[in-house]
């Protein structure tokens, strides 16, 4: 899946945004998907 790679570039300093769009997925996709990680 692409969330793990853009928690990745987020480390890397590379806004969620940019790496939302380049990889077409978005964001409040990946928000949604880190917070259910983190309630688990």
């Amino acid at each position: 899946m692409s969330y793990p790679l853009i928690c990745l570039l987020q480390q890397k300093a590379i806004p969620v945004q940019q790496s939302c769009r380049v990889l077409e997925v978005s964001r409040s996709g990946f928000y949604e998907a880190k917070s259910r990680l983190a309630n688990q």
